[in-house]
């Protein structure tokens, strides 16, 4: 089964939602979660910008 290949407007879409529940107090890692995004690549996206979990 191939990867599935999220759209610009998604990233978008994830990024403010991640940004609303950093807001509320939830870590990164945790919002990742709920968003079901996989540990590995919240970690990859975490290094490319200044992250607080690192």
């Amino acid at each position: 089964m191939p990867k599935k290949r999220y759209t610009p407007e998604e990233i978008i879409q994830h990024l403010r939602t991640v940004e609303l529940e950093t807001s509320k107090g939830l870590a990164v890692l945790d919002a990742c979660r709920k968003l079901s995004i996989t540990e590995q690549r919240c970690a990859i996206n975490c290094s490319t910008e200044s992250c607080s979990t690192r």
